[in-house]
């Protein structure tokens, strides 16, 4: 991967594909001199319900296999034609179609002149588009893409006005949304990378300090979302520990439930009663 940015992009979408595909393998190499895709992955048809709440991807995979390209810039015209090679390949080798998507921070206007066939899908949001059918190949480009909870994904992999203005959208997103929960670490990750490991340049500052308010927040809010998962942990330790301590059976079953509960209510009130109850049943049953 190129720059933080698509570092962003490639483990984002992986750790969004992972629970409703086959397979997701990063960085797929695609012909015998190692041209390399940023990620494949073969969707499971029956597991794509899961992402009802990411309307435009579930799309997206609704035709079989999909590769990804991903792009913290306009694409050059070179940058698009060895897609376009690799998605001939994957055409060529697979048994069945594939599609390759090419996710653009901004408007490759020369591939546009050059490729006349790259239109609007009229049947999608706009900023998507695609070439003819038979070549497999079509193309978000994130700061064409309108506000609303189905595109949030995509923009958080534009360049830095469209990331920034997807922010606040992100941080109203519930503690339970998955996307939330996958984007979060990583933006804090990339907003990291911003400040410690890219040459500077005004408008990187200008991004870093707009950026700031939420780099603090999510650091606090992960941090405190660690110290709270390993509190848990010891507690639902401590919990199994004692009631193995007073002779009660704790089944394999049992034990994962109680190491899995993150809610420390719930673990202290278990913890209370442990010293009470006579099975792991009458201890479930005053949930």
């Amino acid at each position: 991967m190129r720059t933080p940015f698509d570092r962003l992009a490639k483990d984002l979408l992986k750790a969004l594909l992972e629970p409703v595909c086959r397979t997701v393998t990063p960085e797929r190499e695609v012909t015998a001199d190692a041209q390399r895709l940023d990620l494949w992955c073969d969707p499971d048809p029956q597991r794509l319900p899961r992402l009802e709440r990411l309307e435009l991807l579930r799309r997206m995979l609704l035709d079989g296999a999909c590769a990804f390209e991903f792009f913290h810039a306009a694409p050059s015209l070179d940058e698009v034609m060895s897609a376009l090679r690799k998605a001939l390949v994957l055409r060529h080798s697979a048994a069945d179609a594939v599609t390759l998507w090419i996710i653009a921070a901004g408007r490759p206007h020369r591939v546009f002149d050059e490729l006349p066939s790259l239109r609007r899908l009229e049947s999608w949001p706009a900023g998507v588009y695609g070439l003819d059918p038979g070549l497999g190949v079509r193309m978000i480009i994130a700061n064409e893409l309108p506000r609303s909870a189905d595109t949030l994904l995509f923009r958080l992999l534009g360049a830095r006005r469209t990331l920034r203005d997807a922010l606040p959208e992100l941080d109203r997103l519930p503690e339970d949304d998955a996307l939330g929960r996958a984007a979060r670490p990583l933006v804090v990750r990339l907003l990291s990378d911003a400040r410690e490991s890219l040459p500077s340049t005004p408008q990187l500052e200008e991004f870093v300090m707009e950026t700031q308010e939420w780099y603090e927040k999510w650091q606090r809010d992960l941090r405190a979302e660690g110290e709270t998962r390993g509190r848990a942990k010891g507690e639902a330790r401590a919990i199994v520990k004692f009631l193995r301590g007073r002779g009660l059976e704790v089944p394999p079953d049992a034990e994962a439930r109680i190491e899995s509960t993150t809610d420390l209510g719930t673990l202290e009130r278990w913890l209370d009663l442990a010293a009470k109850v006579s099975s792991v049943d009458e201890l479930f049953a005053s949930s």
